[in-house]
């Protein structure tokens, strides 16, 4: 992972960092940015250091740290492990609250009824005004979740971002125009399919994996891209096209795909094919799509 983590940097030319607490890793990334930012022989490739400001960090807090007096302390420990002193954005990973001691819920009853969206927003609010976070925002919130926020006459805040699963399969349409319509920035996570997840080719699903549907490769051929490079094109454009920004979250940890997947602004995607690659929705979700605390069953 940290060889990962400086080639997305150093090669790659990434300047987001995307973390979590329950991604079990801020310790080992905190480690690779102290020695970039306090190495001096450490540099880009034009030979420039690379300082905090040059990176844009975001975390995201765990569902059993949602009670307002656990915010502040799951914060710290995410700048401690990241070893800075600020994040760029901090976001809710999950508008559900699970029980303290609760990390992996396996039932309805690990979910804490006393903790509610709007407590825990003003918890996140809080951090900005410490100086310990820039900005707050959301991840898997659905538009009743922001409506929650959004309409608390208590909250002074709104979220400047989501973060969803969203890719081919699974549009998310309303939602998206929802959250546009409110100048939420939408993040696009698994913009591949997850194809690491088990459920990504789980045969209860049904379906192949999106990089080895046939519409993506035909269109990868008919470009010269890679399958990714095209899925990734198209999460772009979908924001362009209507005038909004929608920012895309790709992981990996094999060099060749870090750098093959930030190159994607030499070319455009056609009408016809965004389209073709917009008909492909299924509604299919590959993360966490049957956890009892999502609090949806069904997407579109």
């Amino acid at each position: 992972m940290k060889k990962a983590l400086r080639s997305a940097i150093f090669e790659g030319g990434y300047r987001l960092i995307d973390c979590a607490s329950i991604y079990h890793n801020e310790k080992a990334i905190g480690e690779v940015l102290e020695d970039i930012f306090l190495n001096s022989g450490t540099a880009d490739g034009d030979g420039k250091a690379i300082k905090r400001s040059d990176l844009f960090i975001s975390s995201k807090l765990w569902s059993n740290c949602h009670q307002r007096d656990r915010v502040l302390e799951a914060c710290m420990n995410t700048l401690n492990d990241l070893r800075v002193d600020h994040l760029d954005l901090y976001l809710i990973n999950y508008p559900i609250a699970f029980l303290p001691n609760i990390s992996e819920p396996t039932s309805p009853y690990h979910i804490d009824p006393t903790t509610n969206l709007v407590d825990t927003w003003l918890a996140m609010e809080e951090l900005v005004h410490r100086g310990l976070v820039k900005s707050i925002g959301v991840s898997n919130f659905e538009m009743e979740h922001l409506e929650t926020l959004l309409r608390s006459d208590r909250v002074t805040m709104k979220p400047v971002v989501n973060q969803i699963e969203t890719h081919p399969y699974l549009l998310r349409n309303d939602l998206i125009d929802y959250c546009q319509s409110k100048d939420i920035i939408i993040y696009a996570y698994s913009p591949l399919g997850a194809p690491t997840n088990s459920w990504s080719s789980h045969p209860r699903m049904g379906l192949p994996k999106i990089l080895d549907d046939f519409e993506v490769i035909r269109i990868a051929e008919q470009y010269g891209k890679t399958p990714a490079q095209i899925l990734l094109r198209w999460a772009l454009q979908r924001g362009v096209s209507k005038g909004h920004l929608m920012g895309v979250i790709v992981k990996s940890d094999n060099p060749n795909h870090i750098t093959s997947n930030a190159q994607v602004l030499d070319f455009l995607l056609s009408k016809e094919d965004m389209e073709q690659l917009s008909s492909m929705n299924r509604g299919t979700r590959f993360n966490y799509p049957t956890a009892p605390w999502l609090g949806r069953s069904s997407f579109r």
